[in-house]
């Protein structure tokens, strides 16, 4: 659950370590199989020691042969049912039968930071996630104008920083800046249809300074 979820990893691979060993292999690869309902299934050796005294091939075909002796089991490799994947190390073998889909992209942090403007709707924790995605640290702002937005709104917005750091594993600053005396001098100085322009100018300009202080 934690690991699905650290932004840089592709995959990952619940594995059965054993001695650098061909008995061995063959064994654990046999083993760690349910046989009972027949599937198809492919081996795919690597070898990182070429010391190693059995070639990719070899591993594969004398894998497959165990199960096939001992098994309803069939080979399939355009499309198997099981993908049954050994590594052989100088210090160790491991045996991979499921492949766990992991959230890619970069670590976050090797991107630099970033400021974000975080209101409570979709679009801005969407374009967190996505900014994290390719490796950059946030921090939030977000303007909180009581009593036009009530305590409600900026809950909601520490509710989804929360999910969010779920794909940080650390923390996520946010910053709450009182907003309601800005909009009410901006309503008071600027035509009506100007007014939300004017707002989202000064939250830019804001969180420029923020930014800045925050080394963002």
């Amino acid at each position: 659950d934690i690991l699905a979820k650290v932004f840089g990893i592709s995959s990952f691979s619940l594995a059965i370590k054993v001695e650098p060993d061909l008995d061995q292999i063959i064994d654990a690869c046999y083993e760690s199989l349910d046989l009972t309902t027949p599937k198809t299934f492919k081996v795919a050796a690597r070898r990182s020691d070429k010391l190693f005294p059995y070639i990719s091939d070899d591993i594969n075909r004398r894998v497959a042969t165990k199960i096939l002796k001992n098994s309803d089991w069939k080979v399939d490799v355009h499309n198997p049912d099981v993908k049954i994947v050994v590594e052989v190390h100088q210090d160790a073998a491991y045996i991979m039968t499921d492949r766990i889909q992991g959230a890619g992209g970069y670590p976050v942090g090797v991107g630099g930071k970033a400021m974000v403007l975080l209101s409570g709707g979709i679009d801005s924790p969407v374009a967190c996630y996505l900014m994290m995605k390719r490796g950059v640290h946030i921090e939030c702002i977000h303007y909180a104008s009581p009593p036009y937005t009530n305590e409600l709104a900026r809950e909601k917005v520490l509710d989804l920083v929360n999910v969010l750091k779920d794909y940080t594993h650390g923390s996520i600053k946010v910053h709450i800046v009182p907003f309601t005396e800005l909009q009410l001098s901006v309503y008071d100085h600027c035509d009506e249809s100007y007014a939300m322009t004017v707002m989202r100018r000064m939250m830019y300009r804001i969180a420029e300074g923020v930014a800045k202080k925050n080394d963002c």
